[in-house]
């Protein structure tokens, strides 16, 4: 994720601690400073008894992916899995990214 620097403040800092990595980038194109934020933090956590998901299958064509999930209609996490974590991305799903309303103050 590209953001600017002060999207990161201290109380973020604090609150991610080593589960975010930040990478300093020029953008040719603007004067204003940008950072990658790289989140490093990944977390067990999809509730698939309150979820509706679809994953991919021997059918689909893609045996690599055979039983990995495709694609959630409704995601919900096991709070007491994500518990103390503020921005992470889930282990099973990485191309989510999930921040608890700390870390978006």
């Amino acid at each position: 994720m590209v953001v600017s620097p002060a999207v990161i403040n201290a109380e973020l800092e604090t609150l991610t601690g080593a589960s975010i990595e930040r990478i300093p980038v020029w953008v040719q194109a603007s004067e204003r400073n940008y950072e990658i934020l790289n989140i490093l933090k990944f977390v067990r956590c999809i509730d698939e008894a309150t979820s509706e998901f679809t994953k991919w299958t021997t059918e689909d064509g893609r045996p690599d992916k055979t039983g990995v999930y495709r694609m959630f209609t409704r995601l919900q996490i096991q709070q007491e899995a994500a518990n103390g974590n503020h921005l992470f991305r889930i282990a099973e799903w990485p191309i989510a990214l999930i921040a608890s309303a700390q870390a978006k103050a």
